[in-house]
């Protein structure tokens, strides 16, 4: 086995569910991955110098917006392409799967809500990378519960100005464009929900110093101070009152990056711990000072090829499906991303002292993944979802 190949451990299981097209842009990615972003990738994490160039070599390849349709920009391909092409972004750099995700979490809300002029004032920059775009929700005081904000949009004239902060905002301080939600009317709850298109560029968002994080060092991660941020009617997206359904219509596709991300993580840690028992001559079957590192190891594997199942199939349902699959999309990121951290968490174990290493790989995706269970949704709310939709199902019975 050449643990040097990208391939050395795919799984025809997992590979014969991919249509010739899919496995064709993963292979195209592969190739972009090993010469732009992996060789970089321990830099990245040292230094937190944000992935541009990175990101740019994606874009110039053509994966730059994989699932947006061609008449906006993209390149139309499935959301099973997008998610193993994420996967394979998030083994190499996680910093740089942040960013490119980033990047189509805020193209989608506006593809799905957006006016005519919206699409065409945003989407296309957004998928050639002109701009880079972010999506402004979690505040100081909360960021799970969408319809409890404290950000108000007041209107004056023929807009309205924004006074609040938004915290935890991924590529905040260099976007082109924020999808930013509000509220009109705290009393209204859901209701008084609004989703803006904000050009930073244009006065009254402030961004903070980036985070100092435990993990994604090269993604910006920064707090938002919109400080009397007066914007025109025109950008409202969707519609007064629509922000909840802007938002939650959003989260079946941006949770599936994050289920990616996490099949990624999972399988380079497992990579990482092969290549270590590998390296020491403890794979061999004749080996039985290697019989525990073996048997660990084949676990990791079998769980990974499930999970990359989970990824593939649930990103099909979301293909079918029209944008309800909220609790298939939820077991795939809380199994996913659960998986990461247990994938990750155990490989260092197997190297002991080795795995503590400031040059590890193992470190690095450890402290990435750790990071994949609270942003998109806590796992603690994709299990609380799951379990209404299962109390749901049982009443229509």
């Amino acid at each position: 086995m050449n643990l040097s190949d990208a391939a050395a451990l795919d799984e025809k299981a997992a590979d014969l569910a991919l249509r010739p097209e899919e496995l064709t842009l993963r292979d195209k990615a592969r190739d972009v991955i090993a010469a732009d972003i992996a060789p970089y990738a321990a830099a990245t994490d040292l230094t937190g110098e944000f992935p541009h160039k990175q990101y740019r070599a994606l874009v110039d390849a053509g994966l730059g917006a994989l699932p947006i349709s061609k008449s906006d920009g993209g390149l139309g391909a499935s959301s099973a392409a997008y998610a193993v092409v994420m996967e394979e972004i998030a083994a190499a750099c996680g910093s740089t799967s942040l960013v490119y995700m980033t990047q189509m979490h805020a193209a989608w809300p506006i593809v799905r809500w957006g006016t005519p002029e919206q699409r065409a004032m945003y989407v296309h920059r957004l998928c050639v990378g002109d701009i880079y775009g972010s999506i402004a929700i979690s505040e100081p005081s909360g960021g799970s519960d969408v319809s409890a904000l404290t950000t108000t949009a007041q209107p004056l004239g023929d807009g309205f100005v924004l006074n609040g902060t938004k915290t935890f905002i991924t590529s905040g301080d260099v976007a082109g464009v924020i999808v930013t939600f509000a509220t009109v009317d705290r009393s209204a709850g859901r209701d008084g929900v609004v989703a803006f298109l904000i050009d930073p560029d244009n006065g009254g968002v402030d961004a903070s110093t980036p985070f100092a994080k435990m993990g994604m060092h090269g993604s910006s991660t920064v707090e938002l101070c919109f400080r009397d941020c007066e914007v025109p009617r025109s950008a409202v997206l969707g519609d007064i009152g629509k922000g909840f359904a802007v938002a939650m219509s959003s989260v079946v596709k941006t949770r599936l990056s994050a289920a990616a991300q996490g099949v990624g993580f999972a399988a380079a840690a497992l990579r990482a711990g092969v290549e270590y028992a590998a390296e020491r001559d403890l794979l061999h079957p004749k080996n039985d000072a290697g019989q525990f590192i073996q048997s660990e190891l084949a676990f990791l594997r079998a769980k990974v090829l499930a999970a990359r199942l989970l990824l593939i199939q649930t990103a099909r349902v979301i293909d079918a499906g029209n944008g309800t699959e909220v609790a298939e999309v939820s077991a795939a990121k809380l199994l996913c991303t659960e998986l990461a951290v247990e994938v990750a968490d155990r490989v260092v174990e197997l190297m002991g002292p080795d795995g503590d290493r400031r040059e590890a790989t193992i470190q690095r995706l450890l402290r990435d993944a750790l990071v994949t269970r609270i942003y998109d949704g806590t796992n603690e709310i994709q299990r609380l979802l799951i379990a209404r939709d299962t109390y749901s199902r049982g009443q229509r019975t």
